[in-house]
This record gives C-alpha cells, structure tokens and sequence, in this order.
C-alpha cells in the first residue's frame, strides 16, 4: 500500500460546507503522483447529492439557474427561500433515511461513477476529527452517538453529519467485524497485512479541530479544568480549544500508536508525513473589520514591511465577523470574537505547532532514524495569507502565479457578470480550501516526500487541477446576495456552522 491518509475535513475533501469531494483532495493528487488511480487502487467514499450537511455552491447555483444573478424583491425571495428549503431537504432525506443512511453500503469513488463497494478505504479522514479521534472514533462509537430521535422538517439540515461521515468512512459496508476499527485501527491492521505489502507512506494530519469550532461558532470554550482525554472525548462538543497541556497530552498518544502500528509494518522503509496544524483565524471565513493592529506574529513566519533583524509581526483587527457581515465596524458581540480572542487562539495553536515538531523529533530518536516527516502546512497557508501580510502575499506554485485574477486567501467573490474578483484558495464555506487551494496543499507535501527519499515519478497536473476549481471556470454570479440579504446570509451560515 503506496499511500494511507488518516485526517480530518481537509484531507477528506471538505468543500464548500458539505463531505466531500475527496476525488479533488490534496491526499488523491499525490496518490495520482505515486502512479495509483483512484477508484482502483487508492480507495475513497463517494458523496451523493454534493455532499452533507449541505453543499452551499450546489445550492447557490441552483437559485442561480432558477432565479438568475439578481433575487428581486418581495416575490422572488420568498421563492428563493423555499427552493433552497427544499434543496436542504432532499439532502437531509437522502443521508437520514435514502439510499445514503448508515444502514446501507456506502459507495466507492470510481471515475466512471459505476457502483463499487469495499469494505474498507485507503483515505479514512473524516469531517470534524481532533486528536483523540484518530484512536477512540470508531464506527460504533458513531452509530451510538445517533441513537436520538430525528427531527424531519423542510428547513432541515443533515443531523449527526460528524458520525454519519465517520461511520461512511470508518465502515462503508457496515460489517460488524469493523464496528471497532478507529482511524489507527484500520493503519495497525493495513501495516501487518502482507497482502497489500503494509504501508509505505502515512499521511497524518490532525489538530485542526482542536481550535477551527472557535472560529465558526464566534465564542472559545476551553478544555481547562477536564484534565481526563476520555471525559474529553466524551464531552467533545462542550469544547472549541483545547489547551497546550491537554493537547500535548492527545498528540503524544496519538504518536505512541502511529509508532506502535508502523513498528509491525511489513513494509521495511515505511515513512509518516505530518502536517502542522494551521492558524484557523486566516480563514476568510472571519473577516477583520474595526481598527488594524500590528502584533508580534505568534508563529514567527511574518515580516510585513519590515527589513532583516526588524520583529516579526503581523496584521489583525479590532474585531473578527462572519464575512457576510464584514461591512458593520462594530459587529454583534455574539457574532464575533475580538483581536484578544483571536490573538489567544493564534497563540494556542503556535504552541500545538511546537508540540508537534518536539514530539516528532522524539519518535525519530527513539527509532533511532527519520521516519516522522513535519510538513510545514501552517507556513505556507501565513506567508499566502492576503491580508495578514499587508496585500503582498508570497508567490504560488506552478503556473497559478500567473493566473488572473490570481488566487488569494479572501472569501470568494464575483461581479454580478460572472467574473471573479477575489479569493480561489478557500471554497464557499470560507474555511476549507478549493480545489486549487488543495493542489497547493499537494504541492507542500509531495516537496517534502521528495526530500524524504521517496519516488515520486509524476507531477502534479495543474492544468487539471485548475479546471477541476469550478469556482473558478464556472463563476457563481449570485456571490453579492448573501451580502445583500440577511435570510440567505444566515441560511448559508446555518450550513457552514454544521
């Protein structure tokens, strides 16, 4: 087995708030670049219907097919209303109690979209995964955690979408010989398995989800005071920010297994890439709004108009709001975090990056050679961050420097014509990146396998990778109405928040 991913919502394929377009996902354009295809030989789910909970550029071009580049007034809105009601609808019917319940073989990714089913994937990254997920998460786990009553209504969103995608990925066929398996599980069971040759790379990639809840639901809970990781992993949704302590404490166990597992590895040259956690608060999907500060940059990457031996610093604001409401300077506390807030969770999240580097380099000693690889993920997402870095972002790979409008780290927009005029790295969700975005995640991680060692005999397409971003090759022209309309705006939140 050339490739294994163990992830969460990025290296799921995440999209524009719905799971997933794991074909697009940066774990898949290496698995292309390592000579496997997809659908055949590299394994991952197919997502009907766009995806769950909801896929907001599906629903946005349906309004735009129905009603055009404009909502007019009293009529049309309401209209517009019930037809994304009952978009969210049919999703909700299809995952809930369709052909894309828990109960029922959850389908393989193939190119031609015939029906495959396995009973297990190369990829198991799932929406919403912490630490701790990696290996307490199974699918029984999951299928507990849905034992509640569900709610149908018109205006309804997916419910349980966190389980009912890591039950899909965990145990597409639903046999109970899998009921057990965590993401960890299925790597000890891939790595002793002489019939697939154990694992010769891990993509591991976690963290994220210990801080990214702090941005979309605009307020911190942290873990201070829960100092026992099964009351947490229990209690994981009364959290948004784990501290340093409590997350260096998940990160050591989740490496002692990583270790444990690729110890009895049949495959003797085995190698794990591990991605950094990135800073959430450069998300477009929090716009900084009020007066600009400079402060010391937490992570140590930025220089912002300054010279060698000047401090490092970087650009926040007063206020951190939803970006469909970034023209209020004042925006509603609940609503919103402030530049302390948000300077705290940075600073969090540069002490999970430390974490992360000093645990790796001790699994390397103690193996006595380099089999952990850190792959600077959170570097390359702040020196392409447009604002944080004053307007004057660093270059991109491949041919996407030359591309006009050239992609950035804004909230995607477009003119009422059809022209994109900014953004192209993060999807609609504002917060996970396009399909370009994940070619240049791509790009970071297949530079470090080079240096590791290991072949990579293909290049990344780009050109393929660049008219696959249907954001870009098929602008939404309906992008103003959510800042035009307070109903659609909180409707495409409600999504996001999910």
């Amino acid at each position: 087995m050339k490739l294994f991913t163990i992830g969460d919502s990025i290296s799921q394929g995440f999209m524009s708030a719905a799971a997933a377009r794991t074909d697009l996902c940066y774990s898949t354009l290496i698995a292309r670049c390592l000579g496997l295809q997809p659908g055949r030989d590299y394994l991952f789910p197919r997502w009907e219907l766009g995806g769950h909970p909801a896929n907001v550029e599906l629903l946005l071009r349906r309004l735009q097919k129905l009603y055009g580049g404009d909502i007019f007034g009293p009529i049309e809105w309401p209209m517009a209303i019930t037809t994304a009601m009952l978009f969210l609808d049919k999703v909700e019917d299809h995952f809930e109690r369709g052909e894309g319940a828990i109960d029922k073989h959850h389908p393989t990714w193939t190119p031609d979209l015939r029906v495959r089913q396995d009973p297990w994937f190369h990829n198991v990254a799932s929406r919403g995964m912490t630490v701790a997920d990696a290996f307490k998460l199974t699918p029984a786990v999951a299928r507990s955690r849905m034992n509640k009553p569900l709610e149908d209504n018109v205006f309804g969103i997916t419910q349980f979408s966190f389980d009912r995608t890591a039950h899909a990925v965990l145990n597409p066929s639903g046999d109970d010989a899998f009921r057990d398996h965590s993401p960890i599980g299925w790597l000890r069971r891939h790595a002793r398995d002489r019939s697939v040759g154990g694992v010769e790379n891990l993509v591991l990639w976690l963290g994220a989800n210990n801080a990214l809840a702090t941005l979309l639901e605009m307020e911190i809970r942290s873990t201070e005071g829960c100092d026992d990781v099964d009351q947490r992993f229990l209690r994981y949704a009364d959290f948004n920010l784990w501290t340093a302590a409590h997350f260096e404490e998940e990160y050591r166990i989740l490496i002692d297994h990583v270790v444990d597992a690729m110890r009895a590895n049949v495959y003797p040259d085995w190698h794990v890439f591990v991605g950094d956690v990135p800073a959430v608060t450069v998300a477009p999907l929090a716009r900084g709004v009020g007066e600009r500060i400079e402060a010391p940059d937490p992570f140590g990457v930025l220089t912002p108009g300054g010279g060698p031996g000047t401090p490092r610093t970087a650009s926040y604001w007063q206020y951190y709001t939803y970006v469909v409401f970034k023209n209020i300077d004042e925006p509603d506390p609940s609503l919103s975090l402030d530049f302390e807030e948000v300077y705290r969770i940075d600073k969090t999240i540069a002490q999970y990056n430390q974490i992360i580097r000093t645990v790796l380099q001790e699994a390397n000693t103690r193996l006595g050679q380099n089999r952990f690889v850190a792959v600077e993920t959170n570097k390359t997402l702040l020196e392409m961050a447009f604002r944080r870095n004053n307007r004057r972002p660093a270059s991109l790979p491949g041919p996407l420097e030359g591309l006009v409008p050239k992609p950035d780290t804004r909230y995607y927009h477009t003119t009422r014509k059809g022209h994109q005029i900014e953004g192209g790295l993060f999807s609609l969700d504002g917060v996970h990146p396009s399909a370009i975005g994940q070619g240049i995640i791509a790009h970071v991680f297949i530079e470090a396998m080079k240096a590791a060692g290991v072949a990579v005999p293909h290049s990344l397409d780009w050109d393929a990778i660049i008219a696959s971003d249907t954001l870009r090759t098929q602008p939404i022209r309906l992008m103003h109405e959510l800042y035009d309309n307070s109903r659609l705006a909180h409707l495409v939140l409600s999504c996001i928040r999910q």
